[in-house]
């Protein structure tokens, strides 16, 4: 399990990046919302997702995001797709009573 990665953005989608680190790329989800800027370098907290067919990760750039993604993946019915998209649409400061 990965805790953080600490890398160059060198690609930016829809709610992607892709994230060098030590000549490697590594696709990550992100909010959609989040702002990345080309070339700058960045540190993201890692959530892995691994299921038989795939493997995901999904990065936020502080740990408070990640720990409210966490307790929304443990919410029946609300993936980690899912949980990221809550995160993209609402405020952390809306969020973090649940905390």
């Amino acid at each position: 399990m990965f805790a953080y990665f600490y890398g160059i953005v060198k690609e930016i989608r829809f709610n992607k990046i892709v994230l060098e680190v030590n000549k490697i790329g590594f696709e990550i989800f992100v909010k959609q919302n989040e702002k990345f800027v080309l070339g700058e370098e960045v540190r993201l907290y890692l959530y892995d997702y691994l299921k038989e067919d795939r493997f995901n990760l999904f990065g936020f750039k502080t740990f408070k995001e990640l720990d409210i993604f966490l307790k929304l993946i443990e919410v029946n019915g609300i993936g980690p797709k899912k949980a990221i998209q809550i995160l993209s649409n609402s405020k952390i400061e809306e969020l973090i009573f649940f905390n």
